[in-house]
């Protein structure tokens, strides 16, 4: 869903995801498995995710323009829910 709607809105919206369990070369090997093309960092600590308010994983942090934290989800999200909560903060 991540990839599909980056795909759709360019560089209107910002995509990161955030690696906090898989060690460097598992990550490499599942993003060249996945395709995945927007931005990705690794929180081995999950230091990221704590800051969100994230318990466990997945984990969704929606951000407004302003830098400031809108809305945590933490439950995988189909593309139209994701779709939605993005057109609700921009």
């Amino acid at each position: 869903a991540f990839e599909q709607l980056h795909q759709e809105l360019g560089d209107s919206v910002g995509f990161v995801g955030v690696n906090v369990v898989d060690q460097q070369a598992d990550a490499e090997r599942m993003v060249d498995k996945t395709g995945v093309t927007y931005r990705l960092v690794r929180d081995p600590k999950s230091n990221l995710l704590n800051w969100f308010g994230g318990i466990q994983m997945p984990t969704t942090a929606f951000v407004d323009a302003r830098g400031k934290v809108v809305k945590v989800a933490t439950r995988a999200l189909s593309p139209d829910e994701l779709r939605a909560e993005i057109e609700a903060i921009r």
